[in-house]
């Protein structure tokens, strides 16, 4: 119903256009472009209709589901049975996670697990981005300190002094900072990457 009424508002506006446009005091060549513009925007108007009705269209299984089971989209659809998360090829169970965060849909083997790459991390753990290969990876603690390839300990720095690009981990003294691959202590300097003494 809402897509015949659709239709004919469309078809009843192009008329009018059309009427509007050949009634007007000008030029032939100038009609002709506005109708050629009333006609492309009207058929553009009916494809983009049709492309919303099929991105919300409803998945279809074939052969058909039963009463107990659901179809899920994949390649192809594929049936799952009903109260589990569709997953990719498979589905989930509803206390677990479907992580979609990977290069593939799979689902999180613990509950309240936190999707991370290619994997979940459990609870208490920490998600990190930061290593050089761009794959994320699980660290150990709620707020971990990511640092390149991996978490520094509580009471570490990450430094990202080195001169390879690579962050590390280093007990830092106070007032101390880091500097190239180590780090300096207090009253020194960073020369080049080398800690030395400064000048009294």
């Amino acid at each position: 119903m809402i897509l015949a009424e659709e239709r004919t508002a469309r078809m009843s506006y192009l008329v009018d256009e059309v009427a509007r446009i050949l009634a007007s005091p000008m030029p032939r060549r100038q009609a002709f472009r506005l109708l050629g513009g009333v006609v492309a925007g009207s058929i553009a108007g009916a494809l983009g209709v049709k492309r919303a009705q099929a991105q919300f269209a409803p998945v279809s299984c074939r052969p058909s589901c039963s009463r107990i089971q659901q179809c899920c989209a994949g390649s192809p659809n594929h049936c799952e049975p009903t109260g589990r998360t569709c997953c990719g090829q498979t589905s989930c169970p509803a206390s677990l996670a479907c992580c979609t965060t990977g290069s593939r849909p799979f689902c999180a083997t613990v509950p309240n697990s936190k999707c991370c790459g290619n994997t979940a991390c459990r609870p208490g753990y920490t998600c990190c981005t930061t290593a050089s290969n761009g794959q994320p990876f699980c660290a150990t603690g709620a707020n971990a300190n990511c640092c390149g390839n991996s978490a520094c300990s509580s009471g570490q720095t990450c430094c990202k002094t080195a001169p390879n690009g690579r962050p590390f981990c280093a007990t830092v003294p106070r007032g101390g900072f880091c500097c190239g691959n180590t780090f300096c202590r207090a009253g020194q300097s960073c020369l080049n990457g080398r800690c030395q003494a400064s000048p009294a």
